[in-house]
């Protein structure tokens, strides 16, 4: 995997140093030190540096927003953060590109590869998927806040749907050869890819909801470009090498950055096919509007829930309560199957 140059330049008493990764025509991301040591998220993982490796190329970013009535004894810490270097609308175009090329009108290697060899391929990916699952486990919780054990369960249940995504598509091709007889007529159906796939994942589950639309396209044989979330995109740097490894150059390109900078233009070009989107439907008319062929567009979407909980007259008041308190308030109810509404008999 292509790493770009780091660039450093003073800034007072301390350097700024801008490293960046790319996959394909992939994700630029920078890092950032933690306290008197640092966190260096590479792709071996997350690893404690000595303050000093600064200026080796790790890059840095400092706040001093603490609250004002922060502890005395705490004072002499320094903090910093992690974001995302933003990419852009030239940068997502080449993401596009790839993906493009890759496609080649339906006849690229990804496309036409026999459904046993994208399911070997998506298999080879998710053996060095596990091999990361520590830092990615750890960038969950350090960059959208969830517990060890929400984390791991998102991973984990990413690894097992990927599994059953994979087990289904299998059961699809061993249909795919029969023939059905329905009123007089003798058919076979075949499923076919439809071309380039934008995937859009939310940031309260970044890696198992983006999963949720990114492989589905990619083992039915389309290419895709993951436009990551703002919030949640660094814990996708361990998976790009397993990425550029696993399947062949182009299939799978990752952007981060702003939606309007990198998705719209993307989506004015007309070269997107299909919008797989989790978030909001005032985002998915949005981005949808802005095809030059909106009726021609597939879309595949997740919106908004008003998820309801129905207390009945026998219900054990204790129980139900616990229960919807827990289902509306987990994770500061981030989530789109949380309880909104409750309907008591």
């Amino acid at each position: 995997m292509p790493m770009l140059p780091a660039r450093a330049r003073r800034r007072g008493d301390h350097l700024r140093v801008a490293l960046a990764l790319v996959v394909t025509q992939g994700c630029a991301a920078t890092f950032a030190p933690g306290r008197a040591r640092v966190r260096d998220v590479d792709l071996r993982g997350v690893r404690a540096v000595p303050a000093d490796e600064l200026r080796a190329g790790i890059a840095t970013q400092e706040t001093s927003q603490w609250p004002a009535q922060r502890p005395r004894l705490l004072r002499w810490w320094r903090w910093w953060w992690v974001t995302p270097s933003y990419l852009d609308e030239a940068a997502a175009n080449e993401a596009l590109a790839s993906a493009r090329r890759a496609w080649d009108d339906g006849r690229g290697a990804w496309p036409t590869m026999r459904v046993g060899d994208r399911v070997a391929c998506t298999r080879r990916f998710v053996d060095r998927m596990k091999k990361v699952r520590e830092p990615v486990v750890r960038l969950l919780m350090w960059e959208i806040g969830k517990t060890r054990k929400d984390a791991e369960t998102e991973f984990d249940r990413t690894v097992q749907y990927i599994d059953d995504t994979l087990e289904a598509l299998k059961e699809l091709d061993r249909n795919a050869g029969r023939f059905v007889v329905q009123e007089g007529f003798l058919a076979q159906i075949r499923r076919s890819p439809l071309g380039v796939v934008l995937c859009m994942g939310p940031f309260n589950y970044p890696l198992n909801e983006t999963f949720t639309t990114l492989i589905p396209a990619l083992v039915m044989g389309n290419t895709v470009v993951s436009k990551l979330p703002r919030y949640g995109a660094l814990l996708h740097l361990p998976l790009l090498e397993a990425f550029a490894s696993a399947f062949p150059p182009g299939v799978v390109n990752v952007v981060s950055g702003d939606g309007a900078t990198v998705v719209g233009p993307m989506m004015r070009s007309g070269q997107i096919d299909c919008l797989a989107f989790i978030g909001t439907s005032r985002v998915a008319n949005l981005l949808a509007t802005q095809h030059p062929k909106p009726n021609r567009l597939r879309t595949i979407t997740g919106l908004e829930a008003k998820n309801p909980a129905i207390i009945l007259p026998d219900a054990d008041l204790d129980v139900a309560i616990a229960e919807c308190v827990s289902g509306a308030l987990s994770f500061n109810g981030q989530r789109c199957t949380a309880i909104k509404q409750i309907f008591v008999h």
